[in-house]
């Protein structure tokens, strides 16, 4: 009976009301750690810990009414209680066998290793998009230099005297049409290779 009560007990602290506002929606869901970036918390109806970002949060407010984020600012300082630095660390993580309150308790701290081990593991997921693009851009530069230098060496249009009629040869109607596609692939990867350089930094 005891066990089955203290059960009860842990599942009503574990997903209490703390509300999570977006700006577009409210999630309820139990705020395990926040840190100057990542807020680290359980959803409700999930059993591992996710992470959202500080910057693209409109509000947070606590089971006791207390505003940890507002207007995408934090109003509390790293001396809070529920305050920890590296709260990105925590994700993926069970939820912790003993409930986590943030008044009188602290979150478990993780090792460097640990940290570690997290980030490669991310780098290595993570598309090498800065690379990709910067390759891109080398193409669109090649592209460029070729397109510069190319000339037509074939036979020149001919132009009839009694009709007035200008019949252009196959050979360089072949060469605009390979300009043309050049110069569109120049600068399709030109502007690729911009953008996902510019989704590969963090700003």
């Amino acid at each position: 009976m005891r066990q089955f009560v203290a059960c009860l007990l842990f599942l009503s602290t574990l997903f209490s009301q703390d509300v999570l506002d977006t700006g577009y929606k409210k999630y309820r869901c139990k705020i395990m750690a926040i840190d100057s970036t990542h807020i680290a918390l359980i959803q409700e109806g999930q059993d591992r810990i996710s992470l959202a970002v500080v910057k693209t949060i409109e509000s947070v407010t606590l089971e006791s009414g207390e505003a940890i984020l507002q207007n995408h600012q934090l109003t509390i300082s790293s001396d809070h209680q529920i305050w920890h630095d590296g709260a990105a660390s925590l994700v993926g993580m069970k939820q912790i066998p003993s409930p986590i309150d943030p008044i009188s308790a602290e979150i478990p701290k993780i090792s460097n290793l640990a940290v570690q081990q997290l980030q490669s593991r991310i780098q290595k997921n993570n598309p090498p998009w800065g690379k990709i693009g910067g390759v891109l851009i080398g193409i669109s530069g090649g592209l460029g230099l070729y397109l510069l230098h190319a000339e037509y060496d074939g036979p020149e249009p001919t132009f009839d005297l009694t009709t007035g009629e200008i019949t252009y040869p196959r050979e360089l109607r072949e060469y605009e049409d390979r300009i043309k596609t050049f110069s569109n692939m120049q600068y399709v990867a030109l502007g690729a290779g911009g953008i996902m350089i510019a989704i590969s930094v963090e700003f």
